[in-house]
């Protein structure tokens, strides 16, 4: 499997300035509650509905989230950590990362780790992470299973970026 980031999150002091975590190696066996928030075209997707069934046979609790607004998956992502999720998804490109990385932060849930599926034509953290090449199945397994580990954020202006700022 990938040592790169299915999934990440805050650090345990709650400041947003240095971690939001990437996943190290599966399985502790408790189950979890993953809120997917779905972009338009992980909405669309047949392979992401069967991963889910399947983390769900297992015993997981999923969440589906359709987004479809800009700014909502903020919105959505703090009300998911504020809600109990163990694991909030940005299934959707380098945007909708974004905007679930300060939705976690404004929830102020450190313990909240953040997963990534890339259903985008970019996905610049994806791909810089290693994420490219793993099936949306074993993603979503993963981050069902393992334990999340530490990655870096940086700040501008009062908004969380995770690998890069522009503007």
């Amino acid at each position: 499997m990938v040592d790169a980031t299915p999934f990440a999150k805050g650090d345990e002091d709650g400041s947003a300035s240095t971690s939001h975590t990437a996943l190290a190696q599966p399985p502790p066996a408790a189950t979890r509650n993953l809120w997917l928030l779905l972009n338009p075209r992980a909405v669309a997707d047949p392979l992401l509905r069967d991963a889910v069934c399947l983390v769900r046979e297992l015993g997981h609790h999923v969440e589906v989230c359709p987004i479809w607004e800009a700014s909502q998956a903020i919105r959505l992502a703090r009300v998911a950590a504020e809600s109990g999720a163990d694991v909030v998804v940005a299934c959707g490109g380098d945007g909708t990362v974004n905007e679930v990385v300060n939705g976690m932060h404004e929830a102020n849930r450190p313990d909240v780790a953040l997963g990534i599926l890339r259903f985008a034509t970019a996905n610049d953290f994806a791909r810089v992470s290693g994420l490219l090449g793993c099936t949306v199945r074993d993603l979503l397994m993963y981050m069902a299973q393992a334990e999340p580990v530490p990655i870096d954020v940086g700040r501008v202006n009062g908004r969380l970026f995770l690998n890069m700022a522009s503007g």
